[in-house]
């Protein structure tokens, strides 16, 4: 029993129990060491089945450790990998805006020059419509200046129109008094010659008479002709009388046809003076404009900075994070090597 005892206690199981069958207290002991011995083997079994389910378990738990340091690898290595990609778009994306934004603050700065050169451009604009302005109203002004003097003349030439026509009416009258006054002559002509016939009948009582008659025909042949000469100098006054007329009216009618060129030149020139008033106006609120424009180009120059400045602070948090993904599939590489 001792020896049985002894081997059980090092652990072989396979010994045989004797005197199991007995009755006596040898028999109760074989017995007792019997049931010792199927607790033993119960233990036994119980802690290779707690071995096996802790070896499974440990198996399972290791290939869980496995599977999820694969997983692990995979998804952060898929995450570093996009980490970078995104890095490395975000550099490239943050290189563009940086060009981009180069260029716009470049192109900001020449859009501000130009529109700088071009308010100042619109000011001597706006300054030579003012001076055309003030030049119109002066023609304005010197135009209906013209305008009334065309006018005076008109009425001028009418006065005139109206004397000379009377002179020439005049000049028909005196021209019938000469004719009547030609006429008395041309009678009195033919009664001295009468008359001289006459005395010439009576000898020499009528030679007294016959020198008044004679001296009678004299002053009328003198007086024939200077009516001949009234005449003609007459038909000169009124000939003169019917050209100055002529050109009288010829005169008027420039005079009328300048009076209303002048007025269509004036109101030409009032609508030009409006027009150009109305275009110094806009070329004002143009200025205006441009110089909100180069306010509004010199702020988006300044914007353009800052995104510039941002651009780069982008580009250099995209290469740290960069760096950082690569440091991040370093240390997870590690960290799966020493799960592994």
């Amino acid at each position: 029993m001792a020896e049985t005892m002894t081997r059980l206690a090092s652990g072989d199981l396979q010994t045989r129990l004797p005197a199991l069958t007995r009755r006596d207290e040898i028999g109760s002991i074989a017995r007792a060491i019997g049931v010792f011995h199927a607790k033993l083997v119960e233990n036994r079994e119980l802690v290779g089945e707690q071995q096996a389910t802790r070896e499974r378990s440990e198996a399972e738990r290791r290939s869980a450790i496995l599977q999820l340091a694969d997983q692990l690898e995979d998804e952060i290595g898929r995450a570093a990998r996009d980490l970078s990609s995104a890095a490395d778009a975000m550099s490239e994306t943050a290189g563009t805006v940086s060009h981009v934004v180069d260029e716009t603050r470049s192109r900001a700065f020449t859009v501000a020059a130009a529109s700088e050169q071009a308010s100042i451009n619109v000011r001597m604009v706006a300054s030579a419509a003012e001076e055309l302005t003030a030049s119109l109203s002066e023609i304005s002004a010197q135009v209906v200046r013209s305008t009334d003097i065309a006018r005076h003349a008109a009425s001028d030439v009418a006065r005139t129109d109206e004397t000379v026509r009377a002179l020439e009416a005049a000049a028909s009258r005196i021209g019938d008094v000469v004719g009547l006054i030609a006429s008395i002559a041309g009678q009195t002509n033919l009664l001295a010659l009468n008359a001289t016939i006459e005395a010439a009948r009576a000898g020499e009582a009528g030679r007294g008479f016959a020198v008044v008659a004679g001296e009678v025909k004299a002053l009328a042949a003198q007086t024939a002709k200077a009516t001949d000469e009234i005449r003609s100098q007459i038909d000169g006054v009124r000939d003169v009388a019917g050209r100055t007329v002529h050109g009288l009216a010829e005169i008027g009618a420039t005079v009328r046809e300048m009076d209303a060129i002048a007025s269509s030149i004036a109101a030409t020139v009032e609508q030009q003076r409006a027009a150009t008033q109305e275009i110094a106006a806009n070329v004002l609120e143009a200025a205006h404009g441009t110089e909100d424009v180069t306010q509004t180009i010199t702020v988006v120059g300044q914007d353009a900075e800052r995104a510039a400045g941002a651009a780069q602070d982008a580009l250099g948090v995209a290469r740290r994070v960069a760096g950082q993904s690569s440091e991040l599939e370093t240390i997870v590489g590690r960290f799966l090597a020493q799960v592994r």
